[in-house]
């Protein structure tokens, strides 16, 4: 057995507390307010006659469905509580004494997320509506001292923070100048989302919030705060119109900095023409109805698994003109082992599809959206379509048509080391995901990927997908014998990495030069990324992919995709503490001892050898140091085994194989089996591991509601000092 080096974080001589608090507190008392001990949760139907009424509707622009209402007043006591019904609605009663500033959270379970918050503040003493969505949880942030609307109900209880109704309604007139744009091209009143009827229902007040995506990050003492407006996208890779600014900017700054005039966002013209459709949310969600109640029919009556064929009417009326064939999206058909495999399979009976979300629609006038799925196991995803408008008025499955597979996900990562023996490391940047394909029997060779602020980046073919190249000491692609590019067996362009002990203890600052790893799939840039660049790349932004053959000059193919969100810079990394060594899931390798390999010159970084050969699988656990009750707040998606294998025979002499396993909420361990690859040769017939195979490291992945991808990766390999 190997024993931990100088760098274990476990070893390291420092004591870090972990506060794990509820919210609460306590301000002076009035003799309009009850006086109750702070936190008590007080009965959300009071015995008082003259009880005030609190109604609203929860909503993204779809309805927030059975979500948690909670109505904290400023000492954080529970004043009222309840559940929103199937279109978003709540109605709690309050007893009068409880009035003053409230504020007014909505939680709802986000299957592949954890929970989903939004907040809105109200300063009442008699009934009124409050709505609850995500411009009144823009100005919960614009109220907040740091940005957050999450703590604004403890930062009310403890002082921090206070506000009238006057001061609520400056807010709101601040956020009605910033979106101005949307409001002339809508011919939507402000006043109506935040206290007037506002169905969920995709027209009038929901449109607005149809077409917003807005997201709130907090950094340190402040937040970073982008307004996208989903304006439809022209095909000529323009980047869709985004207001970004912190919450402390003044209105006069945020209006010049953006470029706001009553129809434009930095030169773009909003239009009604180019944002979603009247009841385009309420579309989506029928559809997603549609998806489920295709899945809940027998496999013997929705599909023929060994004709490929969809038999069920209800499950071909979910596609384009009744025809699942002209369904086409990232290169996949659909089938077996292409799109919507469930639909083939007895796992996939069951399967439900909740939480449309219209993202933005293309010029051809089709929408795309995202949704998750649940597997009848609850093994949750997060994944993203395309819907063309049919005869009836329905929307139908058609895709993105793309001819080729190819995403992008912004992602962070916490990277340990197996024996402790380097340092662990905090990386932030955006992992590209393209798997090895052909055209016209021409392998895929090179894949030119630009990004949203002009960088591009050639991956190389690899054993079972595209990957940057690897790089020597002097941070150039290294050959292969027959000339080729050497792959790194990596596409995760990390914009910045820091040890894991300067993230922890504030040494986060500007770019700095990274030092050469020969660690084949820990693929480091020269010169990083600061902050500030990190934090300006736009949440759905644009990144293009053409695709090279061996024999084309010009790209046979050209296709753009959209992330959902940017890359965490690495300080609001440190403020989420998603990738934390103190907080985060970490993976330990269970009953598998590596072979130490004997230094080498000049390289020092070589590997833990864990052979892999006639094993039929891997098992693993994992954890956080952290003390109960905390347990991060988003739970493992999938568990990803990584390894290589060496082919002598071949150029390059080796294959990289990756074994995946989709988790169930609240696993915490997992036996990953050898999984057979179409284009991998790493297992045999039995299902076991063949010669000469070898383990590289484990990865654990979970994702938020907005696509970051968070990894806590165990690598087996170390520095032989």
């Amino acid at each position: 057995m190997y024993k931990a080096g100088k760098h274990s974080l476990f070893a390291a001589a420092v004591c870090i507390a972990i506060a794990i608090a509820g919210c609460g507190g306590s301000s002076s008392s009035s003799s309009d307010v009850a006086s109750v001990p702070p936190g008590t949760a007080v009965p959300s139907t009071p015995p008082a006659s003259n009880d005030i009424v609190i109604s609203g509707v929860a909503a993204t622009g779809a309805p927030l469905a059975n979500a948690a209402v909670a109505i904290i007043d400023r000492k954080g006591n529970t004043v009222g509580s309840g559940k929103t019904d199937a279109a978003g609605f709540f109605r709690l009663n309050v007893n009068p004494l409880y009035g003053g500033p409230l504020v007014v959270q909505a939680t709802r379970e986000n299957p592949v997320a954890g929970k989903d918050m939004l907040v809105a503040l109200a300063d009442t003493k008699t009934s009124t509506t409050v709505n609850v969505n995500t411009l009144s949880n823009l100005v919960a942030a614009l109220v907040s001292v740091t940005g957050s609307p999450s703590t604004l109900a403890a930062d009310l209880a403890s002082g921090k923070v206070t506000f009238d109704a006057k001061a609520l309604l400056t807010k709101w007139k601040e956020a009605e100048a910033v979106i101005a744009p949307l409001l002339t091209a809508l011919k939507a009143d402000i006043a109506a989302i935040r206290s007037g009827s506002a169905p969920a229902d995709g027209t009038g007040p929901d449109q607005v919030l149809d077409a917003l995506g807005i997201s709130i990050t907090s950094n340190k003492d402040t937040s970073t705060i982008e307004i996208t407006v989903k304006t439809t996208d022209n095909g000529n890779g323009q980047q869709l119109p985004v207001i970004r600014f912190t919450n402390a900017m003044p209105l006069a700054l945020i209006l010049a900095q953006n470029g706001i005039t009553p129809t434009e966002i930095n030169g773009q013209p909003i239009t009604t023409a180019s944002l979603p459709a009247p009841g385009t949310s309420p579309q989506v969600a029928d559809l997603l109805e549609r998806m489920t109640a295709c899945f809940a029919l027998p496999l013997k009556a929705r599909a023929n698994y060994e004709t490929t064929t969809v038999t069920a009417a209800q499950c071909r009326a979910l596609f384009s003109n009744n025809d699942p064939t002209t369904y086409r999206h990232s290169g996949a058909a659909v089938g077996p082992g292409g799109a919507f495999p469930g639909l083939f399979l007895e796992s996939g009976t069951g399967a439900s599809f909740v939480q449309g979300t219209f993202e933005y629609k293309r010029d051809n006038g089709d929408i795309v959206f995202s949704f998750a799925s649940l597997s009848r196991d609850l093994t949750p995803r997060r994944e993203e379509s395309v819907a063309t408008m049919g005869p009836d008025g329905k929307l139908r499955l058609i895709g993105d048509q793309y001819r080729f597979a190819g995403s992008v996900n912004p992602m962070a990562e916490l990277r340990s080391y197996m024996d402790g023996a380097l340092p662990a490391l905090i990386s932030t940047g955006y992992d590209i995901k393209v798997p090895v394909q052909e055209i016209n029997d021409e392998n895929i060779v090179r894949v030119d990927v630009t990004s949203p602020r002009g960088t591009k980046y050639s991956l190389v073919r690899g054993s079972s997908s595209m990957t940057l190249p690897k790089l020597d000491r002097n941070f150039v692609p290294e050959k292969n014998a027959d000339g080729t590019i050497a792959d790194s067996s990596s596409a995760f362009v990390r914009l910045n990495v820091i040890t894991a002990v300067d993230f922890a203890f504030g040494g986060i600052g500007s770019a700095d030069k990274v030092t050469y790893t020969g660690e084949r799939d820990l693929q480091l840039l020269q010169q990083t990324e600061s902050d500030e660049i990190i934090a300006s790349y736009p949440s759905r932004g644009i990144w293009t992919m053409e695709y090279f053959t061996k024999m084309s000059g010009s790209p046979v193919a050209r296709q753009t995709v959209r992330t959902r969100a940017r890359a965490m810079s690495l300080q609001e990394l440190s403020e989420s503490g998603l990738v934390s060594p103190l907080r985060a899931y970490t993976l330990a390798l269970k009953g598998l001892d590596p072979l130490l390999p004997e230094p080498t010159a000049p390289d020092p970084v070589k590997s833990l050898f864990f052979p892999l050969q006639d094993l039929r699988s891997t098992s693993y656990a994992w954890s956080t140091i952290a003390p109960p009750p905390y347990t991060p707040p988003l739970a493992p998606m999938s568990i990803r085994v990584l390894g290589r294998r060496i082919t002598p025979e071949s150029i390059p002499p080796y294959v990289d194989f990756v074994d995946s396993l989709a988790l169930p909420p609240d696993t915490r361990q997992a036996k990953v089996p050898c999984e057979l690859n179409t284009f991998v040769s790493h297992c045999d017939a039995q299902g076991l591991y063949m010669k000469n195979t070898w383990l590289d490291g484990a990865q654990l992945l979970s994702q938020d509601g907005n696509g970051r991808e968070f990894s806590s990766m165990l690598s087996t390999w170390r520095i032989n000092n």
